[in-house]
C-alpha cells in the first residue's frame, strides 16, 4: 500500500480503540458499581445508538464522495462505492427506526403484523428478527475481506487500509462468539454481557466504515497515481 496519511500515534490509536472500547464497556456492564450508568448510555436512544448512527451517515456521505471521485477512470469502482454508501445509509436508519421514536410517527398498518417489535424497521421482519449476529458477523468478515484486497490489482481502490484489520477482526470475533452462544449457552452472566456490548459492536462497525470511507478519500484523494503505487 501507498504510505498511510496517519502518523505513528494516530496509528496506534486507532489500531488499538476497538479492544479498549469493548473491554471496557464490558468491564463496565459486569461490575455492579458502573452496571447501571453502562446499560443507560448502550440503551436505544442513547449516546452508543446516536453515535452509530451519526458514523453510519457520515460513512455514506464519504462514499458518495469516493463514488464522484472515481467515475471518470474507475466506473465500476465508482458503482461498488455506491452501493457501500446505500447500505451505509439504510443501515444508519434503521438504526434509529428510520426517525419513528424522534418524530413520534405510528408504525405504518402494513408493518405492525411483520414486524416483531412493532416498529418500522427491516432487520426486525421475519426471519431478520433476531439474527442481527449474522449481520455484524458477515460485517466483519467483509472488512477482514477489504484489507486483504489490496493484494489483488482489480480490488486496489475498494481495499481496506490495513490499520482497520484490528477493527474487523474485534467486530468478526465477538459476533462468531455471539453466534455460539446462541447455539451453546455459555452462562447466563455471560450471556447478558454479550447482548448489551452487541451495542458496541454496531458501533464499531460505524466507526470502522466511516474511517473506511475517510482513510480512502486521503488515499486517493489527488490524480490517480500508479496502481502499484497503493499497494
Amino acid at each position: 500500500m501507498g504510505p498511510s496519511p496517519l502518523g505513528p500515534r494516530a496509528l496506534r490509536v486507532i489500531t488499538y480503540t476497538p479492544a479498549l472500547l469493548l473491554d471496557a464497556s464490558a468491564a463496565f456492564v459486569l461490575i455492579s458499581a458502573t452496571r447501571d450508568a453502562a446499560l443507560w448510555v448502550l440503551a436505544e436512544d442513547r449516546p452508543v445508538e446516536a453515535l452509530t448512527f451519526i458514523a453510519l451517515l457520515g460513512a455514506s456521505v464519504l462514499a458518495v464522495r469516493l463514488a464522484w471521485r472515481h467515475k471518470g477512470g474507475y466506473p465500476w469502482v465508482s458503482v461498488a462505492y455506491v452501493l457501500f454508501g446505500a447500505a451505509s445509509f439504510l443501515i444508519a436508519m434503521e438504526e434509529v427506526s428510520w426517525g419513528q421514536r424522534w418524530l413520534g410517527f405510528e408504525t405504518p398498518e402494513s408493518f405492525r403484523g411483520i414486524d416483531r417489535q412493532g416498529e418500522l424497521t427491516l432487520h426486525n421482519v421475519g426471519a431478520l428478527q433476531g439474527s442481527s449476529e449474522w449481520m455484524r458477523l458477515l460485517a466483519g468478515l467483509a472488512g477482514l475481506f477489504a484489507v486483504a484486497a489490496h493484494r489483488i490489482p482489480a480490488l486496489i481502490r475498494l481495499s481496506a487500509p490495513a490499520v482497520l484489520y484490528s477493527w474487523f477482526l474485534v467486530i468478526t470475533g465477538h459476533a462468531l462468539v455471539d453466534a455460539f452462544n446462541d447455539i451453546v449457552p455459555i452462562e447466563p452472566r455471560f450471556d447478558f454481557m454479550m447482548q448489551r456490548t452487541s451495542e458496541v459492536i454496531e458501533l464499531l462497525t460505524g466507526l470502522a466504515a466511516f474511517l473506511y470511507g475517510w482513510l480512502n478519500i486521503q488515499r486517493f484523494g489527488g490524480a490517480f497515481p500508479n496502481e502499484e503505487g497503493l499497494r
